[in-house]
């Protein structure tokens, strides 16, 4: 056995360790071999108490348990690897090659291998042989493997076989050059990162730590160089590039569609990787880089957020929202690691900029460092200085850039606030101070002229901090527990409130606007709420003791500009608070005196119930135990007077709209209060508690503000701004509060109506004399303002009621004075008179509540109709104040127009109405910007679209008109038809300008007459080419068909319908504004031919003729079917999409899919003929099925129910009898003449137009069967192929018949009197048999036959037109 045992090591193992022409797998094999021996033999030698020695690579079992009889067989095999990848093609091995090569390396060692070689010179050290080796076979391999990832374990045993060269290097200076060249040619090849992370990691895992020279072989010795300094500050510079390009293209956040991202993301794990493995914070041992280095990284990652330039609001600092920042994550791993050599001062700047950055790393790096007992401090001070610094910055320009800046900012903001609070519960008491939102100063400065920038910056930093905290409780805890004691905390909240007021381009008073910002706010903070009533009382004396030391400062420096905004903005910040503590004052109208104290009356009084009003209604007037229902006032009826009674509505209980739901009663049915009064001194003592509140409200206001400061004398000796503005606080006062308290001489409501009186006395005097100086229009703006206008506050339309004042001597007086043509004419330019007229249209919508005559609302149409003449065509430019008076005539218009509504003997059909429609039309078509967006909301709150400010109040002009006289609105919008039609592709206009074209299309007679039309250029051109293959007669006869469109179709929507068929490609990118454009004008176009065809019904024929020579048709039903939803047959929302009162255009605008599938009905209604031709011709095979079911289902039915209302209601039927039912789809019409009956019946199959209509002929009284059969003909053609209705194929019949009565001789050809589609009389004769011919017949006998020959006579034609 021990024979055995010798030969088998001895000789048995060296016979099998040879690899000529070897496989893979024997490679394999060998190398384990020699691992397995190794193993044993040191097993071997432990065993019998040897130790090992390591040599070199090689770890001897000991000198008597030898391994060298291996050694040949083992050199060999090097040498033959060694020339085999020196010979190959690539110049290096392969993956089993070079395990076998290390398991070699690793049993010999280098000293036996490199014995004797024969490719050095003799003498050469094996020092030398090592380093060659290194330089040029293992680098070669290094470098070759560095591109391919399938080579990354071939790589790490090359890697191995370095250390081992090194390991085998006698002196750290000669491994430290063999690292330093190896690592050079590394760079100079551009090797992956990752790669070379990956070989400092091996060479520093399992090198030695004693070296032979007494330099004590290191890790930090051998690895660390220059080279690997500078490769490492690159790294840092590039690591810092990628992630700012993230930053700025995709705000941290890596994309998977773009190459680019997915190059930047490989270069930032392999920056990663590398900057890691220098650090080796996961690893015990010092860095493989100096201190200098960290520090420059450290440089150069907190680089880009501590220049001065981030502090101003033009720039987004840079954001990591997916952890991609490598550099900054690796330095905070290694600051946080217990071997970190960082400084305090490098701590805290790493957390500050991993704090600006925040993300991932913030989160599970960065705040940890930041939190540490020993940085934490001067990490609070100086990110709260940081921002602090940020909000006292210069703003950008970019608006869309500064909200990002401002979300930012709250960021960082809400990082600190989170920081804080995880090291201390009690710092969310000083975080307001902490990030710079405490300070009322700086609030201040955002109230000031010109620092609007600064206000919004304020506002969104505030808002997004907010919205980051969960729970009102939790903000207001965090908004008022900074307050230092010497600033309570109403000066910091109405500081707030005053720089939070919108002041941005408010061209239209808009109290909702202005202060949408504040309720946002308000609303944050737990709304009314949220605070105590006591706190708002107490902000309301802030506010107007703030407004009154201004006031003062004005009087006393005689500067009210810069003063200004700071008091417009504070007595919108008044009024709006006092609206949450008092609400609008609405009791006056139903109250009633008790004595000293004023309690709620039950019942009320009818001649103050107004439209709107929410009462409670009980049937049983009598009963206190009767169950009331609340109730809306919809309507008051006034044609009793005075004995008045009222339309109802259950409140919440029904649609408005549901006339189904309402009732009349009386007022002794109608109730203030939900339940009887039971205890009426609790009543009046919660009555008296509220009226307390707004009497001292009230004398607050009229004490500091108002009282002495609008008396005509202080009036004509102050800026007139400050007037408005005193005028406004006693809107607040009245609207508010409603002047509750006694009405004696000193009282309040003494004051008010004292110099609301005098106001109205010194108007009126002053146009007595006809003086209309800038007082008499200040005083007049203060008027109007105070009685509820509001400049400045929310406007009140129950101020007269509340004061008990009548403005009847004002309006008489400006009623009389616009009377003068004399007058008006010289006072109808120059900017004080446009004043005038601007200030007096202010003071009509206020007091024209007043109004109740029919007489004077004539007079005032004419007065605005007047002032509407002056001030629009003098200020007919588009700058704002163009713009804003505008507005204010439209406001006053639409004022004047719902008040008058109301009034039963005022009607709207008069002449100064329809030139202020013909007024405002020429304005929308010709001056407002399409991008005049000044933020006024329109639609519900949670998807409101901006519109421009314009749009609202035209929209309720156009609407009142069209609901009661829409002779106003086609009085001159018939001279911009033009204009109107391009207005359908544009957005914000579209709406309007087809309700506009609408009427136009309804209205009665052309819209161009006379004998001669000049056609469109465009349609000129087009007819030349449709002419070019027509015989003559056929030529003429499209000429007459496109002389007839003309007169009834814009020439603009002719122009764009011929362009369809050259330009109109179904793309996917076509722009919605264009779709929405087109559906708009075919449905017009559609509009203006059925008014053609009810004028004459031969235009029916010569329009339809055109638009079939167009193409047009075929163009916009591939359009429409692109959106349309024609499977719906449950869905009729489209059927009224376009209409004024459609409830579901939301934001006065379309949609897409509802225009579309009402684009498909129309045109099967309307061109019935066309629509057939298309669905056999070029309908697409996929939609026929839907179209047919759409046009069986939808359209049918309603075209059905629509001729049966139409020949109900035609008036050129005679004595001819027409019944029809729309369940049997048949229409049976009796001709009697002279005692005789002729009937005809019309059956139309369910898929009309589709299918053809049959016609029966019931009743023939003699009449011969061919002439009948001819007529039916004749129906069936106009049906089915001419584009005519029920009725017009009806009438036709009768004039056949008619005519036949007459004698006159039928057409030889189509066997009736009347031709098919001229219904002319046959007017050719021809010379031989005397037989005549309609022109239309007889041209298409000629092209059918192929032959000039009379149809009779067969004779060559030369007949004559008679």
């Amino acid at each position: 056995m021990a024979d055995v045992k010798g030969w088998f090591w001895e000789e048995g193992i060296p016979s099998v360790m040879v690899i000529d022409n070897s496989n893979g797998e024997m490679l394999r094999r060998l190398g384990l071999l020699l691992q397995n021996v190794m193993e044993y033999a040191i097993q071997e030698a432990s065993r019998k108490g040897y130790q090992p020695v390591a040599t070199g690579a090689r770890i001897m079992p000991s000198n008597k348990c030898t391994m060298n009889h291996l050694f040949p067989s083992c050199k060999n095999n090097f040498c033959q690897l060694l020339e085999r990848s020196r010979s190959s093609e690539r110049g290096i091995m392969q993956k089993n090659e070079t395990e076998l090569l290390l398991s070699i390396i690793s049993y010999c060692g280098f000293e036996y291998l490199f014995a004797n070689d024969q490719s050095h010179e003799e003498g050469t050290d094996i020092s030398s042989i090592v380093e060659n080796f290194c330089l040029n076979d293992l680098l070669r391999w290094i470098i070759s493997r560095d591109s391919s990832p399938s080579h990354s374990n071939a790589l790490k045993i090359d890697y191995k076989i370095f250390q081992y060269c090194l390991d085998a290097l006698p002196t750290i200076i000669q491994k430290k050059v063999v690292w330093e060249s190896i690592l050079k040619e590394m760079i100079k090849a551009q090797c992956n990162l990752k790669n070379v992370a990956l070989g400092l990691s091996i060479l520093t895992s399992g090198m030695s730590e004693n070296a032979s020279d007494g330099f004590g072989g290191k890790i930090e010795n051998i690895v660390q160089c220059q080279t690997l300094e500078n490769l490492a500050v690159e790294v840092g510079n590039s690591a810092v590039e990628h992630f700012r390009y993230l930053s700025e293209t995709h705000n941290g956040q890596l994309s998977d569609d773009s190459d680019v991202d997915e190059e930047q993301a490989a270069c930032l794990l392999n920056e990663s990787i590398f900057v890691e493995t220098c650090l080796r914070f996961e690893q015990s041992g010092p860095m493989l880089i100096s201190t200098e280095v960290v520090r420059k990284w450290i440089e150069t990652t907190c680089k880009a957020n501590q220049s001065d330039s981030v502090l101003l609001f033009d720039k987004l600092p840079d954001e990591d929202g997916s952890g991609t920042n490598a550099l900054l994550k690796a330095l905070l791993s290694y600051a946080l690691s217990p071997s970190s050599a960082l400084s305090i001062v490098e701590k805290v700047q790493l957390s500050l900029e991993s704090w600006r950055q925040g993300g991932p790393i913030w989160n599970t790096k960065g705040a940890e460092l930041a939190s540490s007992p020993q940085i934490f401090d001067e990490f609070r001070l100086c990110s709260s200085s940081s921002l602090k610094k940020e909000l006292i910055s210069e703003q950008g320009k970019d608006d869309a850039l500064i909200d990002l800046i401002c979300h930012s900012w709250s960021e960082r903001a809400w990082r600190l606030h989170q920081l804080c609070t995880t090291v201390n519960e009690s710092f969310s008491q000083s975080t307001m101070a902490l990030i710079g939102l405490d300070d009322v100063e700086l609030w201040k400065s955002c109230a000031e002229e010109g620092n609007a920038k600064r206000a919004e910056c304020f506002y969104l930093c505030l808002m997004h901090f907010l919205h980051n905290i969960e729970g009102t409780d939790i903000r207001r805890k965090i908004f008022w527990g900074q307050i230092e004691p010497e600033f309570p905390p109403t000066k910091l909240m109405v500081h707030v409130l005053v720089a939070l007021i919108d002041t941005s381009k408010i061209l239209l008073r808009s109290m909702e606007r202005r202060v949408s910002r504040i309720r946002q706010f308000w609303e944050l903070l737990g709304g009314k709420d949220g605070s105590s009533p006591e706190f708002i009382e107490a902000c309301c004396r802030e506010v107007v003791h703030h407004l009154s030391s201004i006031v003062q400062v004005i009087y006393d420096e005689n500067k009210s500009e810069e003063h200004f905004s700071h008091l417009t903005r504070g007595i919108s910040v008044l009024d709006f608070l006092a609206g949450i503590l008092f609400g609008k004052f609405e009791r006056t109208r139903h109250e009633v005196d008790s004595g000293e104290e004023k309690a709620l009356a039950d019942d009320v009084n009818a001649s103050n119930i107004v439209e709107g009003d929410i009462l409670w209604y009980v049937k049983d007037a009598t009963s206190k135990d009767e169950k009331r229902m609340k109730v809306k006032v919809v309507k008051v009826h006034r044609d009793d007077f005075p004995n008045l009674y009222f339309t109802i509505r259950e409140e919440g209980g029904a649609i408005a709209g549901d006339t189904a739901s309402e009732r009349q009663t009386v007022a002794n049915r109608l109730k203030a209060q939900q339940f009887p009064v039971q205890n009426e001194t609790k009543t009046a003592v919660r009555v008296k508690e509220t009226d307390r509140k707004r009497q001292n409200f009230e004398e607050l206001i009229l004490k500091h503000l108002v009282k002495s400061r609008l008396a005509i004398p202080s009036l004509q000796g102050q800026p007139h701004s400050l007037s408005q503005i005193f005028a406004d606080c006693i809107n607040t006062a009245i609207s508010r509060c409603g002047l509750t308290g006694k009405a004696g001489l000193g009282s309040v409501h003494y004051d008010v109506f004292h110099i609301i009186t005098s106001l109205e006395k010194f108007v009126c005097d002053s146009i007595a004399r006809g003086d209309i100086s800038d007082g008499t229009t200040v005083a007049l703006s203060c008027l109007a303002s105070a009685m509820g206008y509001g400049f400045f506050t929310e406007s009140s339309t129950m101020n007269f009621d509340i004061l008990r004042f009548k403005p009847d001597s004002s309006i008489s007086m400006i009623l009389s004075l616009y009377e003068d043509v004399k007058w008006l004419h010289e006072n109808s330019s120059g900017k004080k008179e446009l004043s005038f007229h601007r200030t007096v249209l202010i003071w009509i919508s206020v007091a024209v509540t007043t109004i109740q005559e029919g007489d004077i609302f004539r007079k005032l149409m004419n007065v605005l109709n007047s002032i509407g003449s002056c001030l629009l065509n003098v200020s007919c430019g588009k700058s704002e104040q163009s713009l804003q008076d505008t507005l204010i005539f439209m406001e006053t218009v639409g004022a004047t127009q719902r008040v008058a509504h109301q009034c039963i003997d005022y009607t709207s059909d008069n002449g100064a109405e329809k030139d202020i429609m013909s007024t405002l039309t020429m304005c929308f078509t010709s001056i407002w910007q399409n991008n005049e967006d000044t933020g006024v909301f329109i639609g519900n709150t949670d998807a409101a679209i901006a519109k421009p400010v314009w749009l609202h109040p035209f929209v309720s002009i156009l609407k009142h008109y069209l609901q009661e006289n829409e002779e106003n609105i086609l009085f001159g919008s018939k001279f911009f038809s033009e204009d109107l039609v391009a207005l359908l592709f544009t957005k914000n206009k579209r709406w309007c300008a087809f309700q506009i074209l609408s009427v136009i299309s309804r209205g009665k007679g052309r819209l161009y007459s006379g004998d001669t039309i000049v056609l469109p250029k465009e349609t000129i051109l087009r007819l030349e080419s449709w002419k070019e293959y027509l015989e003559e007669e056929e030529a003429e006869e499209l000429c007459e068909d496109v002389q007839v469109a003309a007169s009834w179709l814009p020439h603009h929507l002719m122009a764009e319908i011929e362009s369809w068929e050259e330009d109109m490609e179904l793309h996917e990118d076509v722009l919605e504004s264009t779709v929405i454009g087109r559906l708009l004008l075919w449905i017009a176009c559609l509009d203006f031919l059925d008014s053609a065809a009810v004028s004459d019904m031969r235009n029916r024929g010569s329009i339809s003729s055109y638009i079939e020579r167009t193409g047009a048709l075929q163009k916009i039903l591939s359009l429409a079917l692109r959106y349309a939803v024609i499977n719906n047959h449950k869905d009729e929302n489209w059927k009224s999409c376009t209409s004024m009162c459609n409830d579901d255009n939301d934001g006065y605008d379309f949609k897409v899919p509802k225009i579309a599938t009402l684009v498909v009905f129309r045109t099967v209604e309307v061109l019935p003929t066309l629509v057939k031709k298309w669905w056999s011709d070029d309908c697409p095979r996929s939609l026929q099925s839907q179209v047919s079911e759409f046009v069986q289902y939808r359209v049918a039915p309603d075209t059905l129910k629509r001729e049966l209302a139409r020949i109900n209601s035609a008036s050129g039927i005679g004595d001819m009898e027409v019944s029809g039912s729309c369940v049997s789809r048949e229409v049976t019409a009796t001709y009697v003449q002279d005692e005789c009956k002729l009937s005809v019946m019309i059956k139309i199959p369910p898929s009309f137009p589709l299918r053809n209509v049959e016609v029966d002929c019931q009743k023939t009284l003699g009449i011969a069967e061919k002439r009948w059969r001819h007529w039916a003909l004749q129906i069936m053609r106009m049906l089915n192929s001419q584009d005519g209705s029920v009725l017009d194929a009806l009438l036709l019949w009768k004039q056949n018949v008619d005519k036949e009565f007459e004698g006159v001789e039928p057409c030889p050809v189509c066997y009736s009197v009347l031709c098919v589609k001229t219904h002319a009389m046959p007017n050719l004769e021809c010379k031989t048999c005397h037989n005549r011919f309609h022109t239309s017949c007889l041209y298409k006998w000629f092209q059918s036959s192929g032959k000039s020959q009379c149809v009779l006579c067969q004779q060559p034609w030369s007949g004559a037109k008679i």
